[in-house]
């Protein structure tokens, strides 16, 4: 028997509480499965996840501990787009992150990609913050790194 991840998904919050966490463990060994699994999580608009943050920061009752349980799954989005397709780190930085309001942590964000050296997403993610001067700092510093390879 064959299920799709948005299937499973959908059964893991209806019959399991939610434990959406538990199933990333899992996945942890295999970084492809993992991110299909969260870009299905985090593909519609009212997923659990984003939910749970928007409930934490409209100060409804959602425990600080599950609001950073989901905030951590955003950073691993973001880790796992860089590493497993970085090729579409930027459409997820400017569809995603960027996106209005969303909760994805910016500065978390922002040093992932800085980390992982996906300048775009590093200039754009930098705009947001404000941060020009150390924009362009960090951009002359890894262009001055690929020069030297």
């Amino acid at each position: 028997m064959t299920i799709s991840v948005a299937d499973s998904v959908t059964l893991v919050d209806e019959k399991l509480a939610g434990s959406q966490k538990d199933v990333l463990e899992v996945l942890a060994r295999d970084p492809p499965e993992q991110l299909a699994y969260l870009d299905s999580l985090l593909g519609s608009a009212d997923n659990s996840i984003l939910v749970t943050i928007r409930k934490h920061f409209l100060g409804e009752q959602v425990s600080p501990a599950d609001a950073k349980r989901c905030l951590d799954m955003l950073k691993l989005h973001v880790r796992l787009t860089c590493t497993v397709k970085p090729d579409e780190v930027q459409t997820l930085v400017r569809q995603k992150v960027l996106a209005k309001n969303s909760c994805y942590p910016v500065e978390d964000c922002l040093q992932i990609c800085q980390e992982h050296k996906q300048l775009e997403a590093v200039f754009l993610l930098s705009k947001k913050l404000g941060k020009y001067f150390e924009s362009v700092k960090q951009g002359l510093s890894i262009m001055r790194e690929q020069v030297d390879y």
